[in-house]
């Protein structure tokens, strides 16, 4: 499984914060559990109806980062899949 670089994280997720980039980075998540947690941000109710299972293991993990990386801004930032 490749890392996630930086870049690559921000491509995905949009602009984030030093410190979440490093808690993704250290999870060791793939792209695709990036790209899972960042459709989930984007339309939560649409995932849970097609994925038919709640969140779980680094996705989970990966989901609660961008939360609270989308609290803290003033606007909310939506992933750029």
């Amino acid at each position: 499984m490749a890392t996630l670089t930086r870049d690559k994280i921000i491509a995905i997720a949009g602009q984030l914060s030093d410190a979440a980039i490093a808690e993704i980075e250290e999870l060791g998540a793939s792209e695709a559990e990036l790209v899972e947690a960042a459709e989930w941000l984007s339309d939560d109710e649409r995932m849970q109806r097609e994925t038919k299972h709640p969140l779980q293991g680094r996705v989970a993990a990966l989901y609660e980062i961008l939360v609270a990386e989308d609290e803290i801004d003033e606007e909310p930032r939506r992933p750029t899949l």
